[in-house]
Order: C-alpha cells, then sequence, then structure tokens
C-alpha cells in the first residue's frame, strides 16, 4: 500500500526513478543529494526511509541499502525480466 508523499519526498522519489531510468540502478545517496540539492546524509537518509515505508521503494537485497532500494512500480518487472533470462554456459570440450 502507498502512502501520500511530502513535495520533498515526491522530488526524491523522482530523482530515484530518473536515475533508474538512466543507469537502471539506484543512486546512491550522495548522487541523490546532488541531484535535490539536499545536503545532509541523514536528511537523505530520512527520506529514502520514508519512501520505503510507504511502500514507494522495494529492497531489491536483503541489505536495505539505500543503494539497493528499487521504486515499486519497477520491482515487479525487474523480478519478471529476471525470471525470464536465459543464462547460457559454455559446454567443456570433451576429448575424442
Amino acid at each position: 500500500m502507498k502512502f501520500n508523499l511530502s513535495p520533498r519526498q515526491g522530488e526524491v522519489y523522482a530523482a530515484i526513478v530518473a536515475h533508474w531510468a538512466e543507469h537502471a540502478m539506484s543512486p546512491t545517496l550522495v548522487e541523490l543529494m546532488a541531484a535535490t540539492g539536499i545536503e545532509w546524509v541523514s536528511a537523505m537518509r530520512n527520506h529514502v526511509t520514508a519512501l520505503r515505508s510507504k511502500g514507494w521503494l522495494t529492497p531489491a537485497t536483503a541489505s536495505h541499502a539505500a543503494r539497493d532500494m528499487v521504486p515499486t512500480d519497477l520491482a515487479e518487472s525487474i523480478k519478471q525480466s529476471a525470471r525470464n533470462l536465459t543464462i547460457e554456459h559454455p559446454r567443456k570440450a570433451v576429448a575424442a
């Protein structure tokens, strides 16, 4: 369930989505700070934590680090893509 965002949280979320669109990975807190003008790491961490608790971000790994957060709207499509991914392993040459 998603809850409403404050204007600043909306700005942080938009920066995360834009970074995902360009780089296919989550931004670091420092990259988010540069994109939004927020000057304190603790403030940015609080915004990311609020986005996660409100359902706007989903952890991509068990670490729950800010770098591993995925916009919830993208999380399902990423999981689906991973399920459809086929990796071919090279076959070992057999000596004749």
